[in-house]
């Protein structure tokens, strides 16, 4: 039971700090479907059964009436990964570590709507920035990262007062997440 809990712990570890950086989740799912499909069977297919079976034994040991206190805490820390996952709060941490970085950024060189995306391949705090673009709708944007979506490209970064109707890196599937203080995370597809 204590193999299966701290199993289990390490990979929600891995997790929370795999998802402080915006797509890298995404990234590794991607790229772990293509090196499956390079072997004749896409790494999906093999992943979420194993993840399935996984998650409902570690659910169904810690609900037996004689579990072990280590079954309780398997049940709280898979609890606990779940609502920090589904409220960004690990990148919203990895953001209020470099919020700074991106705000001196911003003050030394405010970025023009007409300049287009700038390429910067330069770190902000931890995070290590590839493109900054303003939009004339609003918004200053940080793509931080790329995700190949078959025929589309998935952006992920961080924005400083966006607009509701997309960015300069794209509006398809647009999503926004509050960071404080005006900031945002943001996903937008290139597939306007």
């Amino acid at each position: 039971m204590k193999r299966f809990f701290w199993i289990t712990v390490t990979v929600e570890v891995i997790v929370l700090v795999v998802s402080t950086w915006p797509g890298l989740l995404a990234s590794v799912v991607f790229d772990f479907w293509f090196v499956g499909m390079d072997f004749g069977v896409p790494g999906f297919f093999i992943a979420v059964p194993l993840a399935v079976v996984w998650l409902l034994a570690a659910w169904v040991i810690a609900m037996r009436p004689s579990a072990h206190p280590f079954g309780l805490y398997l049940a709280a820390s898979l609890v606990v990964t779940a609502l920090l996952l589904w409220f960004s709060l690990p990148q919203a941490a990895g953001f209020s570590l470099s919020r700074s970085s991106f705000q001196r950024f911003l003050s030394a060189q405010p970025i023009e709507s007409s300049a287009g995306h700038v390429t910067l391949n330069r770190r902000f705090g931890i995070y290590r920035v590839a493109q900054v673009a303003s939009d004339s709708r609003g918004g200053t944007y940080f793509q931080v990262r790329t995700v190949p979506d078959f025929v589309d490209t998935l952006s992920y970064g961080f924005a400083l007062q966006p607009n509701r109707d997309g960015t300069p890196f794209g509006a398809a599937r647009y999503t926004l997440a509050p960071l404080g203080l005006g900031w945002y995370a943001f996903r937008a597809s290139d597939d306007y």
